[in-house]
């Protein structure tokens, strides 16, 4: 089953009330704050890993049972595009200049071709970067 935060919310609210806790003993039972179990409850917030396995142990939900889908995926998705698609036609755009406004360069085929083996090279690695998801996390 893959859970959005909607559903989390509700599944969480369900078994909460049916082991008939509270959201202050559920918060209690798994080291969270009465807030987060709030927010969770709301669909306000998706829980990080570890606290979704502390509820997940307190309310005896399967581990199976749940994969998280990723929070705001459309919004983030939707900006890496943006950024793709942009960054590349400013690259493109700033070596057409550099050749347009050179009289000398590229004296040879070989010279363009190895000109814009680079600029692909460098817009390649620049993807590599805006859609590496380790590289986003560390930022």
């Amino acid at each position: 089953m893959k859970a959005n935060k909607e559903e989390l919310a509700s599944l969480v609210k369900s078994r909460r009330k049916e082991k008939g806790y509270t959201q202050s003993k559920l918060a209690e039972l798994t080291g969270l704050s009465l807030r987060s179990i709030q927010r969770i409850e709301k669909a306000e917030v998706y829980p990080r890993d570890y606290s979704l396995n502390g509820i997940m142990e307190v309310l005896e939900i399967p581990k199976n049972s749940l994969e998280p889908v990723e929070n705001n995926s459309n919004g983030a998705k939707s900006k890496r595009i943006i950024l793709s698609i942009s960054s590349g036609v400013v690259i493109f755009l700033l070596a057409m200049a550099f050749i347009s406004q050179s009289r000398t360069f590229p004296e040879t085929n070989f010279e363009g071709y190895i000109f814009w083996s680079a600029v692909v090279i460098f817009i390649s690695f620049l993807q590599w970067l805006i859609w590496n998801k380790n590289f986003q996390k560390s930022n």
